[in-house]
């Protein structure tokens, strides 16, 4: 029986799926194609070559410099821009190191899709990017709450001052 996406017409029929024995077994069939995947993946790249030394040395030192730089977000945003360029450009990289992949590495990895740059340099870059979006926001969280503490002692100051004041009388006439 395969799953049917258009039969599925309440949340008990979404419940009926969850627990059916069929998806666990697509989800652990899909789990084990994965593992088997990496596995490949991981025995295909010889981690000495120095340009994949290379690529792990800039994600080191990109990474260090995200927790380095947390609190400098003028920094960060120049860095995130930076990162989110050269992202960008892995596929104009991945077009040049095709045709002349002897200069920089002992094996093709550069395939026309770009699908090992992806891994392994888009990939760590992207998710440095996405550190400094988390930092981006707890920073505005921060100034936020700075905002609004500021505002509140503001309106206490004001209160206090418009209390402290004498009241006018009116004058009868």
């Amino acid at each position: 029986m395969d799953i049917d996406i258009n039969s599925i017409k309440s949340m008990d029929d979404i419940l009926k799926l969850l627990n059916s024995t069929q998806l666990s077994s697509v989800v652990s069939n899909e789990w084990t194609a994965f593992k088997m995947h990496a596995s490949d993946f991981y025995h295909m790249v010889e981690w000495k070559d120095p340009m994949i030394v290379a690529i792990l040395c800039f994600h080191v030192m990109t990474l260090m410099t995200v927790a380095a730089t947390r609190k400098h977000i003028n920094f960060q945003s120049v860095l995130f821009f930076v990162l989110i360029t050269i992202a960008y450009g892995v596929q104009y990289a991945n077009s040049y190191l095709a045709e002349h992949w002897e200069r920089f590495t002992n094996r093709n990895y550069f395939d026309k899709n770009g699908l090992f740059l992806s891994i392994m340099f888009s990939a760590p870059v992207l998710l440095s990017c996405f550190f400094l979006l988390i930092n981006f926001i707890r920073e505005s969280f921060g100034l936020l709450i700075e905002l609004k503490t500021r505002e509140l002692r503001q309106k206490k100051k004001a209160a206090a001052k418009s209390n402290s004041q004498p009241k006018e009388t009116k004058k009868s006439k």
